[in-house]
């Protein structure tokens, strides 16, 4: 983030920049962000263009992790807000920091369009079968049931013992992925 770019906000009264602020994380939402002409007696195209991308990258910064409305007023006057700005660009954060981490949970989670909702599991012992007589051999059985747009889809899966292995193996690895994707 651009220290000038946030820094534009210095140009828009108290009461102003409030509003700004909730335009934009009502952007963040998927409402209907900021717009020009709410900024242009204040501010060129091209200014209200970084603040707002700056102010995009900073709320979805600041609702990201633990919240702490002392260190939001910190970094933004680190950043070059006048610390009155920067205290009510805090309260605003603080006053809708669980909409917005509610939308951006909502957003993480619309990378797929299904998502587990229940499973079960059995583990099943073939004794036989009718080309062999003794085969002892462990099943699992799995039955997920997914939500996609809404309707619940079932789906199930009988897996042998290195079929479970493989499987697990690669849900560690896709663990590790989301692990380091969050950091």
């Amino acid at each position: 983030m651009s220290s000038s770019a946030i820094a534009y906000i210095n140009q828009c009264d108290q009461e102003k920049a409030s509003e700004v602020v909730h335009q934009v994380v009502d952007g963040v939402c998927g409402r209907e962000s900021v717009r020009f002409e709410n900024c242009a007696k204040l501010m060129s195209t091209s200014q209200f263009g970084q603040l707002k991308q700056a102010l995009v990258e900073f709320v979805k910064e600041s609702v990201n992790g633990e919240f702490n409305k002392a260190n939001v007023q910190h970094k933004l006057t680190e950043e070059g807000v006048y610390p009155a700005l920067a205290e009510s660009i805090a309260e605003c954060l603080s006053v809708r920091r669980e909409e917005l981490h509610e939308k951006l949970v909502q957003d993480s989670c619309a990378i797929s369009h299904a998502h587990l909702v229940d499973c079960d599991w059995q583990v099943k012992l073939i004794m036989c079968s009718d080309k062999v007589g003794h085969i002892r051999e462990p099943v699992l059985s799995l039955e997920l049931d997914l939500s996609k747009n809404g309707q619940t889809e079932k789906a199930t899966f009988e897996l042998s013992k290195e079929e479970l292995r493989k499987m697990i193996s690669s849900l560690e690895a896709a663990n590790k992925a989301v692990i380091q994707l969050k950091s």
